[in-house]
């Protein structure tokens, strides 16, 4: 697999990945990547946080991803959790793979709880 593929194909599934969470939180008050970060003008929070809204956590990715192919066919790239053999061979044909670690970081703004509380009142009564 080309690098440029490799990297194209990795942005991507990050950013799906990231997009379809947000989608899940929407009713939450919870913000994924959330617009109109700030940085802190001291060292004491080197984090950013977001006005009116507070400190934005950044969860941490390290992710081992593992990209294979069957000689010149087409390789595909895949998330793994387990160990790998690499050069294996399957029904007489030479597979190859080779495992990458990919690190990046997602900001995440946790559902205030006054949020929270105003989404209970709001809820209508039954």
């Amino acid at each position: 697999m080309r690098l440029s593929h490799f990297i194209a194909e990795t942005l991507t599934e990050i950013v799906n990945g990231v997009r379809s969470a947000q989608d899940n939180v929407k009713e939450t008050n919870a913000e994924i990547s959330p617009s109109g970060l700030h940085k802190f003008s001291n060292d004491q929070f080197p984090g950013p946080f977001k006005p009116g809204r507070g400190i934005v956590n950044m969860v941490e990715y390290d992710v081992g991803v593992e990209t294979e192919g069957e000689g010149s066919a087409k390789a595909g790239v895949g998330v793994f959790l387990a160990t790998i053999g690499i050069g294996t061979q399957v029904e007489g044909k030479e597979r190859t793979s080779a495992v990458h670690r990919i690190r990046f970081s997602v900001p995440l703004l946790l559902p205030s709880k006054n949020a929270l509380e105003d989404q209970c009142h709001d809820a209508p009564s039954h």
